[in-house]
């Protein structure tokens, strides 16, 4: 009888541990702009993931990738409102050719953290020219820690 309430206890105390994901909810995002820089690292930009919470730094960023030009006809959904919305920008590394993209797989969100899913696609190369993938969303503003994957 002892080994039976020890099981019991054991099975119960195990699915007390389960990792529920039943509380992770779908982020809709905005693409604002998906596209590779041809700069050869003269943006010098490195691979790496960024949040961006306010104007000063998103318009810095658009100076660095020249994106203000034309940028209304071009990218449509340049402007920002940083009381709603925080910009995510994701840079690959520097890749050998055009056959590489950066993708948002999936944004999904708990009661703390935002977990954005990253997907580096190789695709075939069309040119042998030396790109640098980039993807940058606006997701609705929130204090939730960011993790990327």
């Amino acid at each position: 009888m002892k080994q039976i309430s020890f099981i019991f206890s054991i099975v119960i105390l195990l699915m007390g541990c389960s990792n529920d994901d039943s509380n992770q909810s779908k982020v809709d995002y905005s693409l604002i702009v998906q596209n590779a820089l041809s700069g050869k690292g003269t943006e010098n930009i490195s691979k790496s993931n960024l949040v961006i919470n306010d104007a000063e730094s998103w318009n810095s960023l658009l100076v660095k990738l020249n994106l203000l030009y034309n940028a209304m006809i071009t990218y449509p959904d340049i402007d920002v409102d940083f009381s709603k919305y925080q910009v995510i920008a994701i840079f690959d590394e520097i890749r050998p050719d055009t056959g590489y993209t950066v993708k948002i797989k999936s944004i999904t969100e708990t009661q703390n953290t935002t977990i954005i899913k990253i997907a580096y696609i190789k695709a075939t190369s069309a040119f042998f020219t030396t790109t640098q993938p980039y993807c940058i969303i606006k997701i609705p503003k929130s204090n939730n820690k960011i993790i990327f994957e």
